[in-house]
């Protein structure tokens, strides 16, 4: 900690703030399956509804969930999207860039109007029908969130 204390010193507060609350959810979705106290999909009627207790620290939703693991598993979930779009998208742009600009010449040209287009056609559009070939699904979501943002790393 006493490496990290002149870094913090010269933050204001807010960033400093902004940092410890994403460094906390990171750590939270990181050790989500061990730090969640219960099953996050284990149902329970009997405690549908109901408030904040000892037991479950946010209450439970209408079918007995515990809603703190609940929260800690997604965020959990949304680490994992989030790395593996940003992982594929960054791999296909940085590949097609470096190839771009190694070869130069006909090649680079080619490339980069590839990439033109890919900027140029909206990213939402370019999900709904990847998501509309495939299928729905986890990895379909992933595929196509990272087919429409790896333009902005291959530019």
């Amino acid at each position: 900690m006493n490496m990290l204390n002149p870094i913090l010193a010269r933050l204001n507060k807010m960033p400093r703030a902004a940092l410890i609350t994403i460094g906390l959810f990171v750590a939270l979705g990181t050790f989500a399956p061990w730090l969640a106290p219960q099953d996050p999909s284990t149902q329970n009627l009997l405690d549908a509804g109901l408030g904040p207790s000892a037991a479950h620290w946010l209450g439970t939703d209408h079918l007995g969930r515990d809603t703190f693991s609940r929260l800690i598993i997604a965020a959990n979930t949304s680490l994992v999207s989030v790395g593996s779009v940003l992982g594929v998208a960054m791999t296909i742009g940085i590949l097609l860039g470096t190839i771009a600009g190694y070869h130069r010449g006909w090649v680079d040209d080619l490339l980069m109007r590839v990439v033109d287009v890919g900027l140029s056609v909206p990213s939402l559009i370019i999900s709904l029908a990847v998501i509309g070939i495939v299928g729905p699904g986890y990895w379909t979501m992933v595929l196509a969130l990272a087919l429409a943002w790896w333009p902005m790393s291959g530019r």
